[in-house]
């Protein structure tokens, strides 16, 4: 399940139920946890399908660990056929669906596209998707930005707002970029075994420019929708975390070929990607 990640989940269901509020709803309690739950348990099944496609496919044995790359371990640990991490993935994304089903039933339709969108990328990720390298960079962010925050939207509102698609802007361009950056100490295994991430693709200097720009739209996101005043000033506070993205970026450009030194860079970029949008929408509740 890879426990200790999956607070990104509702880091973006945050973001939706800002926009909730800005589109001046206020939502139930019981429905925002449902969304929580159902996104927390759509993380999880990619997570584990993950690590099972890892295993099988023979990568786990020879990926280099660290606390934020590299799977669990739990399945190479365990040996065996790896069907605990299937199990896990079923019974996760049934849960997912369900929940999102219960919105569906209520008259909240358009959650349906949203969720049918995430749910082919929990599914395709790991097997399909990133033998791509564009679509492999877009899949996360488009997964825990516009799938989650406009889907959260569209459940607790019955619609989707301008507001609401640029706050998904932040994490679709953050966890694309958590996604690329935590791809560099996995470049070998993950050729070997016909991956075409971008670093691969394109180059290892030319992925991390690829990462700094991502950052900068994110951030370009947030300041750019508050001067033409879709979103209020308060939403500024995601700012707050430039100058960590700043140094993640100069730091990366020099730490990659060094995986000890590369992990404060993973660690640093992490920390942006939970509170840009964390500090974003609590702005926009400040109103």
């Amino acid at each position: 399940m890879r426990i200790p990640f999956l607070i990104l989940a509702p880091v973006s269901v945050f973001c939706g139920y800002a926009a909730a509020r800005l589109a001046g709803f206020s939502p139930r309690g019981i429905d925002v946890a449902v969304l929580v739950v159902a996104a927390v348990l759509a993380h999880i099944g990619v997570n584990a399908l993950n690590e099972y496609h890892d295993y099988r496919s023979g990568l786990d044995a020879s990926t280099r660990r660290t606390p934020f790359s590299g799977g669990s371990g739990a399945l190479p640990a365990a040996g065996g056929s790896g069907a605990p991490a299937l199990r896990v993935a079923f019974l996760s994304i049934v849960g997912a669906v369900l929940m999102g089903g219960w919105f569906v039933l209520r008259g909240r339709t358009l959650v349906l596209p949203f969720g049918i969108a995430g749910i082919l990328i929990v599914v395709l990720y790991t097997p399909t998707v990133l033998r791509s390298p564009v679509a492999g960079l877009a899949a996360p962010g488009l997964g825990f930005g516009p799938c989650i925050v406009l889907g959260t939207e569209a459940a607790l509102t019955g619609a989707i707002s301008g507001r609401g698609v640029l706050l998904s802007f932040v994490p679709l361009f953050l966890v694309s970029g958590l996604l690329l950056v935590n791809q560099y100490p996995d470049i070998g295994p993950d050729r070997a075994v016909g991956r075409r991430t971008t670093p691969i693709a394109y180059g290892e200097r030319a992925g991390l420019h690829i990462y700094g720009l991502l950052l900068a739209a994110a951030f370009l996101s947030i300041a750019l929708s508050v001067a033409i005043r879709v979103m209020p000033f308060p939403a500024l506070l995601g700012l707050l975390t430039v100058p960590v993205g700043v140094w993640a970026y100069r730091a990366s450009l020099v730490r990659y070929p060094s995986p000890a030194r590369y992990i404060p860079v993973m660690a640093a970029n992490v920390l942006i990607v939970l509170l840009t949008p964390a500090l974003m929408s609590l702005g926009v509740l400040l109103v």
